[in-house]
């Protein structure tokens, strides 16, 4: 039963929740350094959540270095 319930919120956070990196990843993807990310959060210009103390960057808020739009 346990293996049932936990297989079905597996399937249902990777079907459903966004993909989400942390600012040392998003550095690596944009060959930047770390603190040019959290620069780049500050100013807005990445969407970023805090989740106690550490960043969540969504994917779709990355769109934008590659598309142009905001």
């Amino acid at each position: 039963m346990f293996y049932n319930v936990w297989y079905n919120l597996t399937m249902i956070s990777n079907q459903f929740l966004p993909k989400a990196y942390t600012p040392q990843q998003v550095a690596e993807m944009l060959q930047l350094s770390k603190n040019t990310v959290y620069q780049l959060i500050s100013r807005g210009e990445i969407v970023a959540k805090k989740i106690g103390k550490v960043y969540r960057i969504p994917q779709n808020s990355l769109s934008f270095i590659f598309t142009g739009d905001s």
